[in-house]
């Protein structure tokens, strides 16, 4: 048997225009499509109509209807597993794993629902009733997020208590074997043989399926600590990040209602904009948008609005994430938060009004790329940078006809703006996209000016770091030990070193999908095991002194009169460059 949410997925996935359009012609009628219909004769008056956003069916002449597999089945009399089999091909899913192991996959799939949803009743009680210094902090830390108790409990916040191992008693108590639990990621075990709850001491936020079953968790640290900020459950014969949107179970019927769907990036955007009112925002788990949840919304709604945070990252995941929504041909808008400002913040500072308007100004992607782009000017280098990564991803790797004109029509406009000849850019863009393919089909190069190359060696010690934490992201605790974000010189190190402290459940793979350096990407294929930890440290200490010295020689610079603080700010800086030093050779 086929677990029931496995079948959801395939639906999910499978395009209902597509798969008929294999086999009669259909035309765009309005949102849907029609054509005539294969199980009656129905030769001049197609009565046949297809709702790709539905994943439905119907002739109004016959009555035949139903989904992909309804189709399937009548159309080629094929059984039910036969069926299943070809939409999990046309998914991506294997089928065939799921009927081989059907008597293993199936209850143990139940228990970790089971454990699951125990795991949320245990939060909840932890945060509402149990009395401990710690709870009152995780209260405290919600209520300054001014969440009401209404939005709460529609998304089920709780607390991980104190004990480092109360769930993981809770779930041996109810009968669930040790490997059953460490299997459902709520608890893990330590070195030296002992289990922990995953989640002790973090506001947890349940992750719900697109059906209201709780199927992983995220954490929230409630202290300035050094643990990372968030945590997510690994994955799980339960849970696949990528093929969930954080909100959904809740969006959903609005969603669809309304035809559209609000992109945001992290758990309290979604809730503040729930709270707020706007209640179809969801968001991506754990890695950026990509090009299978796009292709599930686009089976699901007419149009997606990206209001993604409004730093550098926020933008790079725009421009990323906007052109496969084009390249699907989903109709994207993009929503202009002020720099450095996300939903959250933005709703707590200004207010649902403002932000209204704010989603009713949108404006159409390619239109944002465009303009984006065009503010680098006069320095055609970096314009063309940000408009052929956009370029790219609007493409992809597809030999689509259409997406050849897509791309084609885009890179003329480019040129109409720089003024030059459209086979020039053409020319441009292939060299730019040969550069793009050496590496990896979702990361791009810097290729065009010579102070990028200069910048990339400059920074190869950055970068060495980084690619080992790609690799190896247990060492970035020990390396924030050492380091800020703002010891690395590159800003974009800066910002990579920033999101792996947020974001340790991050892949190698999410990360070489999301990143936009590829000096820094092909650097981790130096990695495929982990270095002595005394190379990790070597590279941190000698980005902290650099990073000393550097502050160092500005505050000389400030120097007037000997001014005798800036003296103080330069002794004490010296005295750790020193300290370092000796560290530094005695490694």
């Amino acid at each position: 048997m086929i677990p029931p949410d496995v079948i959801e997925d395939i639906l999910r996935r499978v395009s209902i225009v597509e798969l008929i359009s294999q086999h009669i012609t259909l035309k765009k009628a309005g949102h849907n499509y029609k054509g005539l219909c294969p199980f009656h004769n129905d030769r001049n008056n197609p009565s046949l109509s297809v709702s790709d956003q539905k994943g439905l069916y119907h002739c109004f002449s016959c009555g035949a209807g139903g989904n992909a597999l309804t189709f399937l089945k009548e159309y080629n009399k094929l059984d039910f597993v036969d069926s299943m089999k070809v939409l999990g091909d046309l998914a991506g899913i294997d089928v065939e794993y799921y009927l081989q192991n059907q008597q293993d996959i199936l209850p143990l799939r139940n228990k970790l629902k089971t454990m699951h949803q125990i795991a949320q009743e245990f939060y909840v009680e932890q945060l509402f009733t149990i009395n401990t210094p710690q709870t009152e902090l995780a209260v405290r830390t919600i209520k300054k997020r001014k969440l009401d108790k209404k939005t709460i409990e529609l998304f089920g916040l709780g607390f991980g208590g104190v004990a480092w191992d109360g769930l993981f008693t809770k779930l041996q108590s109810a009968g669930f074997k040790t490997d059953e639990i460490v299997l459902s990621g709520l608890c893990g075990k330590s070195e030296n043989n002992k289990f922990y709850d995953r989640f002790r001491n973090r506001i947890t936020f349940p992750i719900f399926d697109s059906e209201g079953i709780i199927v992983a968790f995220g954490g929230r640290i409630i202290d300035d600590s050094s643990n990372a900020k968030y945590i997510n459950s690994p994955e799980t014969p339960l849970f696949k990040k990528g093929s969930l949107l954080y909100g959904w179970n809740l969006a959903k019927d609005t969603a669809l209602e309304l035809g559209n769907v609000i992109l945001v990036e992290g758990y309290m955007d979604v809730i503040r904009m729930f709270q707020a009112g706007f209640s179809t925002a969801v968001a991506p788990l754990g890695t950026g948008l990509t090009e299978d949840r796009i292709s599930f919304l686009k089976h699901k709604v007419d149009a997606i609005i990206l209001c993604f945070d409004g730093d550098n990252a926020g933008q790079k995941s725009t421009y990323r994430s906007a052109g496969i929504a084009a390249k699907l041909g989903v109709p994207t808008k993009v929503a202009l938060l002020p720099e450095n400002e996300d939903p959250d913040t933005f709703l707590l500072h200004q207010g649902p009004n403002a932000m209204a308007k704010i989603l009713d100004t949108s404006i159409e992607a390619e239109f944002f790329i465009l303009e984006s782009a065009k503010s680098k000017l006069p320095d055609s280098n970096k314009f063309l940078q940000d408009v052929f990564e956009y370029a790219i991803h609007l493409e992809g790797d597809s030999n689509s006809p259409s997406l050849h004109i897509k791309t084609e029509q885009f890179l003329k406009k480019v040129s109409e703006i720089l003024l030059v000849s459209y086979g020039s850019i053409e020319l441009e863009f292939s060299r730019f996209k040969e550069q793009f393919l050496k590496f990896n089909n979702n990361t791009w190069e810097n290729s065009y000016t010579d102070v990028e190359t200069k910048t990339n060696k400059e920074f190869q010690e950055e970068f060495e770091l980084l690619s080992i934490l790609i690799m190896f992201p247990e060492f970035a605790d020990h390396v924030a030990s050492i380091l800020e974000p703002s010891d690395f010189y590159n800003e974009e190190s800066q910002e990579i070193f920033r999101k792996m402290l947020l974001h340790p459940e991050f892949t190698a793979q999410d990360w070489i999908i999301s990143a936009g350096n590829t000096s820094l990407i092909s650097l981790t294929s130096k990695w495929l095991e982990a270095p002595d930890i005394r190379i990790i440290k070597n590279y941190a200490v000698s980005i902290r002194i650099k990073s000393l010295k550097k502050k160092r020689d500005l505050i000389s610079k400030q120097l007037i009169n000997s001014d005798s603080q800036l003296n103080a700010q330069i002794l004490e800086i010296q005295t750790e460059v020193i300290a370092l030093k000796r560290e530094f050779y005695h490694l």
